[in-house]
């Protein structure tokens, strides 16, 4: 009877540690009056990591709008299936958001041709035009700048 209840033990034992994933101590079973403090180290570790765990989805989720209220099959199950519901929107969501953006980019480009008004183009260019002639022919000729400075017999 005694190897039988160390050998569930040591099974309770080893389960913990895959659910944990973290080294952990409990309460070794060798005698009769051992049972109650390994039970209680057993389900301190499972409430403790539980509510890691809880915390750790609802991190995880939160941006969507779900949470969890424990960990555990059901309401993992739950969380499964309200993800999946998510999902199956996408494709109207992304149809919907390269709506908007076509929407967007046909606007702005509505805008851009009433301002572009082709009109004032010709006499916006005509005086640059103007201005350069201007500017070249009050421009100092630089050769004949450099046979002064050399005629000068300064150098």
């Amino acid at each position: 009877e005694r190897e039988r209840i160390s050998n569930l033990a040591k099974d309770i034992y080893n389960r913990l540690l895959l659910f944990a994933r973290e080294e952990i101590t409990v309460p070794v079973l060798e005698y009769e009056g051992d049972v109650e403090p390994f039970t209680l180290a057993v389900r301190q570790i499972l409430s403790r990591k539980k509510s890691d765990y809880t915390g750790d989805v609802n991190d995880k989720v939160k941006s969507l709008g779900i949470q969890t209220e424990e960990f555990n099959t059901r309401e993992m199950d739950s969380l499964l299936c309200q993800l999946a519901e998510m999902e199956k929107g996408i494709p109207q969501y992304s149809s919907t958001w390269t709506d908007l953006t076509r929407q967007k980019r046909n606007e702005w480009e509505n805008n851009d041709a009433e301002y572009a008004d082709l009109a004032y183009v010709p006499a916006v260019v005509e005086g640059l035009n103007r201005t350069l002639d201007t500017i070249l022919i009050n421009a100092f000729d630089e050769l004949q700048a450099i046979f002064a400075h050399f005629n000068t017999g300064i150098y």
